[in-house]
């Protein structure tokens, strides 16, 4: 997977989401039962945990 970010949004965002999504798994698409390269966009969302 060569996942890239696409908007900088800076103050270590853009690490943190390239390494959520280095962990995610995929199934590959396919096309007559044979794996093909494709290109998807994933957004990362981001928010500020409620601790007590």
């Amino acid at each position: 997977m060569n996942a890239r970010v696409v908007r900088s949004l800076g103050y270590g965002l853009d690490e943190a989401a390239l390494e959520a999504v280095s962990k995610y798994r995929f199934k590959p698409a396919q096309v007559d039962g044979i794996p093909v390269p494709i290109t998807i966009a994933v957004s990362v969302n981001f928010g500020q945990e409620e601790r007590f």
